[in-house]
């Protein structure tokens, strides 16, 4: 099998150690968000980025260990695609940067995540080898119908939750429950206002 291009071991080591970090920081310490590479606030929403790297570290170590290609393509695409999301979140927070304050986390950030997609495409091997099937011995067959039961399970309620807070942003109150305050904006049931055309 095709041997994983040895370039891509530093942005892996990279990746996997700023994931770590944002995970502990900001999963950990949700207070100190307002020094991110912009304000994040409040408490819940540092709590929820930071739990979403949890998902970035993860790709992370697999992409600096495995020593095969074959095994990694379908972590390339879920790696373009979290890079997708990075890239939309600073362009919409750009104006909120903090370059005065922490410009250093700000410059990390910036750099790091507009220079990784860039030499992800530039370094992924695209010859016929690269796109060859496993081997049957690797093969490990289907998804198991209740890995699928799960799955489903947690996109539903992913997609309930989050519809219902975008359709009615006050349901946000319930989060007093977990300690973390409401999720109150600025910009409050502003959704479907055309005069507050504005997503926080």
């Amino acid at each position: 099998m095709l041997l994983k291009p040895i370039s891509l071991t530093p942005i892996d080591i990279v990746q996997l150690i700023l994931a770590s970090i944002f995970v502990v920081w900001l999963l950990f310490f949700p207070n100190t968000g307002i020094y991110f590479a912009w304000p994040v606030t409040p408490t819940f929403t540092a709590m929820f980025i930071g739990a979403g790297f949890i998902v970035r570290a993860f790709i992370g170590y697999h992409l600096w260990r495995e020593r095969y290609w074959a095994k990694l393509r379908w972590q390339a695409v879920a790696n373009y695609a979290f890079l997708a999301v990075l890239f939309l979140a600073t362009m919409w927070h750009i104006g909120e940067m903090n370059w005065r304050s922490d410009i250093i986390v700000a410059l990390i950030w910036v750099l790091a995540y507009f220079i990784e997609p860039i030499m992800l495409f530039l370094i992924e091997p695209r010859t016929p080898e690269a796109k060859a099937p496993l081997p049957e011995d690797l093969r490990h067959g289907p998804v198991t119908i209740g890995l699928k039961r799960v799955v489903t399970f947690g996109l539903i309620v992913s997609v309930i939750i989050g519809g219902l807070a975008f359709i009615n942003p006050s349901v946000s109150e319930y989060s007093l429950a977990l300690g973390t305050g409401p999720l109150r904006c600025p910009h409050h049931g502003g959704f479907l206002r055309p005069d507050r055309a504005v997503v926080c």
